[in-house]
């Protein structure tokens, strides 16, 4: 019973909806029907007005050209004269900061010449002539230290004896208390004061080179 009364309710519901929209809708075609009857005659107005605006249009036009006719014959009753043409002095464009600009130029250049005034006015910390000077004194070494070196050598082979001279004599040992090394230095004395010959042959070394200045001057 419950479910036949809602439905009821609902019909009853859509049917009222549906009589309003018809009615609604026939209202609007009315509006639209009496909307295109009732219409302003523009037109008519806007044609008995058009021949005035046109009378007083040409009215004005008259006027301006009167105007422009006085102006022109007053101009031409003017006395022209022949202007002769002047000479147009062309100037050169100019920077807004040149000034600044040239003030910047010369604080640099400033600069620049304080700058190569103090490297002039420097004196020099390496001198040629002291790297010529110590070259010269190095080769009077060198010079010194070779002749030195073959005059030992000379004199080493000198004290040498000959293979001819150990030949006729026995091979056997001699017993002696001398040392070889005190041997060697009675062979050339002052020989091995500087160390060993040919360990400074080969290794160059010496330790003081000023002492063999005085072997020749």
């Amino acid at each position: 019973m419950q479910t036949l009364k809602s439905l009821d309710s609902d019909y009853v519901a859509i049917k009222e909806r549906q009589r309003f929209l018809i009615k609604h809708y026939e209202r609007l075609k009315e509006i639209k029907g009496t909307g295109s009857k009732t219409q302003i005659p523009r037109a008519k107005s806007q044609k008995k007005h058009k021949a005035y605006f046109e009378i007083g249009r040409n009215l004005e036009i008259k006027k301006s050209n009167k105007i422009l006719l006085d102006k022109l014959t007053s101009i031409n009753k003017r006395i022209t004269k022949n202007l002769e043409p002047q000479p147009c002095s062309i100037k050169s464009l100019k920077s807004l900061n040149l000034t600044s600009r040239k003030q910047e130029t010369q604080r640099i250049i400033n600069e620049n010449e304080k700058i190569i005034k103090r490297i002039i006015s420097q004196k020099p910390q390496i001198l040629k002539k002291k790297f010529d000077r110590d070259f010269e004194k190095h080769e009077i070494y060198k010079s010194n230290l070779s002749k030195i070196r073959l005059l030992k050598y000379k004199k080493y082979c000198e004290n040498m004896t000959p293979l001819s001279d150990r030949k006729d004599k026995s091979m056997t040992p001699i017993e002696s208390n001398v040392t070889p090394s005190e041997k060697n230095q009675n062979i050339c004395p002052g020989f091995f004061q500087r160390g060993k010959f040919f360990n400074e042959e080969i290794h160059d070394s010496v330790e003081d080179d000023s002492s063999y200045e005085n072997y020749f001057d």
